[in-house]
């Protein structure tokens, strides 16, 4: 009955979730901070010129470790998905070792034709139950996964576009060790550390 985490499924989607996080403010209000990310070329006079992009990135594998709210539902979830694994598994294994107790009477002789009519549909009505209560769970997990993913990406959005307001960044990319559309980002544009602390001093929800 073990079957691949449906919670820790949707954490991989949400993971790489998309590139731009915040992007595109109007007006000119933001055009006074000066943005973190630099680059620089140079002329064949030896002259240099810098060419500063609003752009900064968060490091979603870090926000995800070290995300306080994230890291407790992830952990309640996952403890909650392996007792119902367990408690199906035991269930499962209970109705198995009765089906065979009444094969053992049936191949003995000792029941009725009317009574090995009976003992089958009491098996059949349990199995349905039990597969009833798999789904039920694997449905209550899925919508609490998606709930937290929700509040997850919510406060994110929220806390990333005031911290671009005030910094004056235009666009704000995900970037993680795999999977990332982004192959190299600058250590001086990275804010997520700027980001979690600000989640982090929220308390979550």
């Amino acid at each position: 009955m073990k079957k691949k985490s449906i919670f820790f499924i949707g954490l991989m989607a949400w993971a790489i979730f998309g590139m731009v996080l915040s992007s595109c403010k109007t007006g000119t209000e933001h055009q006074t901070e000066t943005p973190a990310t630099t680059t620089t070329s140079s002329t064949s006079s030896g002259s240099t010129t810098a060419a500063k992009l609003p752009i900064a990135y968060i490091n979603t594998d870090t926000l995800l470790a070290n995300y306080t709210y994230f890291v407790a539902a992830s952990k309640a979830l996952a403890e909650k998905e392996q007792k119902a694994n367990a408690n199906l598994e035991a269930k499962g294994r209970k109705l198995q070792n009765q089906y065979i107790a009444v094969q053992k009477k049936v191949q003995a002789g000792e029941l009725t034709a009317n009574q090995i009519a009976q003992e089958e549909q009491r098996f059949a009505n349990k199995q349905q139950n039990l597969q009833a209560e798999q789904q039920r769970i694997a449905q209550e997990i899925m919508q609490e996964t998606q709930e937290v993913q929700d509040t997850l990406y919510g406060n994110l959005r929220r806390v990333l576009k005031n911290y671009a307001d005030t910094h004056g960044y235009e666009y704000v990319l995900s970037y993680a060790e795999v999977g990332s559309p982004v192959l190299i980002a600058p250590k001086g544009a990275d804010i997520t550390d700027e980001i979690l602390k600000i989640l982090n001093s929220e308390g979550g929800e």
